[in-house]
């Protein structure tokens, strides 16, 4: 199990370029410091219409709202809205989360992340015969 350095895990995550979609939130983490969540997803696999609202909206209101810091257990407990969440801290693994369609949100506070499952789900209409 590799532990998650926030800095270096975002820095390889980006310089991959491959499909993701990242999304940067800063916040104060109680000691005169900006600290950042960082969203990570591929857009096609993704249900970005649920994204926006039960977590980037939750955790901007939240980080604009308060001075208080904010890390993965506290966002899990009380801010985000998803159903389908866990707590990770395997930084060996959230790149075959976000492959895997999964959004991934990591703290530059916390060494836990938080992985959501809002796969898009593509539907057809049934045609009548």
């Amino acid at each position: 199990m590799k532990e998650l350095d926030f800095e270096k895990t975002v820095a390889r995550l980006k310089a991959k370029n491959l499909d993701y979609t990242g999304r940067t939130i800063p916040f104060h983490n109680g000691i005169n410091r900006e600290a950042k969540i960082e969203l990570f997803y591929i857009s096609q696999l993704t249900d970005r219409a649920a994204l926006t609202e039960s977590i980037v909206k939750p955790l901007v209101a939240h980080c604009s709202s308060t001075r208080k810091p904010i890390d993965a257990q506290t966002a899990v407990d009380s801010v985000i809205y998803a159903d389908n969440c866990r707590l990770e801290s395997d930084a060996g693994q959230i790149e075959e989360f976000i492959l895997s369609g999964m959004v991934v949100i990591l703290f530059s506070n916390d060494s836990q992340y938080i992985v959501v499952n809002f796969k898009k789900v593509e539907r057809r209409a049934i045609s009548s015969p």
